[in-house]
């Protein structure tokens, strides 16, 4: 395999925030795009532990903050994945400061965020938008959301599609199991 093909396949895997050991003690850095002898100093300044998944306190922090409690099947897949994608679409993680690099960008970030300068294009109905949580951005500036004032079978909020050029909103799933089943996670 060449070296272009690894690194290639190696930045794919790492989503370029991670070392990877790879042989022989060397890391492979996603972030340079080169295999990094090991050396002790930077070994226990840049080689962590991925952490995939979170905790029950770093969920209820984030629903404390967002005035919003999510919904169960949601808390259950960030207990298994926060962090991780699904394929190309990209579903806020909770922050966890057990891994804040992969966690930076959390459902908090992004509604205080880039949520709310979305809005602003639509700043005479803001009050359309209040029963919406963004869990995930579609990649083209739409959001999935869940939508606290439509409720599917389980009880749980419904999820919507949120069009970021015309503010509508279009139901898509009952509830966070069924999108996630819908959902293709390849890339």
């Amino acid at each position: 395999m060449s070296s272009d093909v690894l690194k290639t396949c190696l930045n794919h895997y790492l989503l370029h925030d991670d070392l990877l050991d790879v042989s022989q003690g060397h890391q492979y850095s996603a972030q340079r795009g080169i295999l990094v002898a090991p050396s002790d100093g930077f070994r226990n300044r840049m080689s962590k532990t991925r952490v995939i998944g979170t905790t029950l306190s770093a969920i209820a922090s984030a629903e404390k903050e967002l005035n919003r409690t999510f919904p169960t099947s949601f808390s259950r897949w960030l207990l298994a994945n926060n962090g991780r994608s699904l394929g190309g679409l990209v579903v806020f993680p909770v922050f966890d400061s057990r891994g804040p690099r992969k966690t930076w960008d959390s459902i908090v970030r992004n509604y205080t965020a880039g949520w709310q300068t979305w809005l602003e294009n639509f700043s005479q109905s803001p009050e359309r938008f209040a029963p919406l949580l963004p869990f995930a951005e579609f990649g083209t500036g739409d959001y999935y959301c869940f939508d606290y004032d439509a409720r599917g079978a389980s009880g749980e909020p419904a999820v919507v599609l949120w069009d970021h050029e015309t503010g509508s909103a279009r139901r898509v799933a009952d509830d966070f199991e069924q999108w996630l089943s819908s959902v293709d996670p390849a890339p």
